[in-house]
């Protein structure tokens, strides 16, 4: 919400600087005789827009930054990697296929006959 606001005050001001711009040219054109004064105005106008906006961005680019720093984590015993078990592996994958065997002869899938070929199948790798 923040943010949202200060783009609408940078609407603001990018509006009011060419709007002043605008005026000033037109006062020019309308004056012959101060056209010097109202051209070095609007120079200057310009480039303080320019500074402005330059500063805008610029802090909008630091802050997002900001938002990005990577962040360092700590060794604590609490996050150190589960050790690698291979036999707790090929046990979850077993009861997996079982409990997706089970499944798809509930759900008509495959029938019996399949069920009990596959079931058989899975419990001899597992080793059971």
């Amino acid at each position: 919400m923040n943010q949202k606001k200060n783009e609408n005050k940078l609407n603001k001001a990018g509006k009011t600087i060419l709007y002043t711009f605008i005026l000033l040219v037109a006062m020019g054109f309308l004056n012959d005789g101060s056209g010097s004064v109202i051209a070095v105005a609007a120079v200057v106008l310009v480039a303080a827009g320019v500074a402005i906006l330059g500063f805008y961005f610029a802090r909008k680019a630091k802050a997002a930054k900001e938002d990005t720093v990577t962040r360092s984590y700590t060794t604590h015993e609490s996050s150190q990697p589960r050790k690698y078990d291979p036999a707790e592996i090929k046990d979850r994958d077993s009861r997996r296929r079982l409990e997706q065997l089970d499944s798809f002869l509930r759900n008509g899938v495959i029938d019996k006959k399949e069920y009990a070929v596959l079931r058989a199948k899975y419990q001899r790798e597992a080793g059971e």
